[in-house]
């Protein structure tokens, strides 16, 4: 399920993606790996703007530098970052590009909502290892637009290139068939 619904309050889409889930990375790995990226995220300032959005092979690269585990409990894989380690993150990937800086915004806080779902369905959500790619939305209600193979959700002007499994109401979805995962 993508984007969301007339009935429904909020929704999220996930897929996992980027770096290697065994790979064990601290705040400090993440956040020198944002800067190492830095010039290249700043060359391509001008695509992002006219495209309005990330394109995705920088997107992926971005992924690489295991931003989106900086808040993902390490039990699971994540770096679980301290709060001052997660900011470090985010101003550094701002200071690149804006709409990379509000990415990582979202990263950070995004497996802190996913907590408030059940824990067996928050544990399936990070079985295949910590980089979840996850985009939230909320009111006002978004769309999502097929377009050439892929999804534009209009919510958060990102692409889905694949069915993503979904949350409702407190609910995992799979990503094939609109019936609950997980109950709470």
């Amino acid at each position: 399920m993508i984007g969301s619904t007339p009935e429904s309050e909020g929704e999220a889409t996930v897929s996992h993606g980027g770096s290697s889930g065994a790979e064990r990375l601290d705040g400090a790995a993440i956040l020198g790996r944002m800067r190492d990226l830095r010039e290249t995220m700043e060359s391509r300032a001008d695509e992002i703007e006219k495209l309005g959005t990330i394109p995705d092979d920088l997107h992926d690269r971005i992924v690489e530098t295991g931003y989106l585990r900086m808040t993902v409990p390490a039990r699971f894989g994540g770096a679980e970052c301290s709060l001052a380690e997660a900011s470090a993150i985010i101003f550094e990937a701002a200071r690149a590009d804006g709409s990379v800086g509000w990415l990582a915004m979202i990263a950070a806080h995004m497996p802190i909502v996913l907590s408030r779902l059940a824990p067996e369905a928050f544990a399936a959500l990070f079985a295949e290892g910590p980089d979840l790619r996850a985009r939230l939305v909320g009111p006002p209600k978004g769309a999502a637009v097929p377009v050439e193979a892929a999804f534009w959700c209009r919510a958060v002007g990102v692409r889905q290139r694949r069915p993503q499994p979904g949350i409702r109401g407190g609910r995992l979805y799979s990503a094939r068939k609109r019936r609950p995962a997980h109950r709470r």
